[in-house]
């Protein structure tokens, strides 16, 4: 019973930081858009 315990315990610090990751890695997306978008909107601005 233990070992299921620490088990599920793991589980869910696992899903916690598989949820922590999954914003971390949409922020990233969205800052490297925003970006993109600087750099399109200065290189027609020139």
């Amino acid at each position: 019973m233990a070992i299921k315990d620490e088990l599920e315990e793991l589980i869910k610090k696992f899903e916690e930081l598989e949820k922590e990751n999954r914003k971390s890695l949409e922020f990233h997306l969205k800052e490297k858009l925003v970006i993109e978008k600087l750099e399109k909107d200065i290189l027609l601005s020139l």
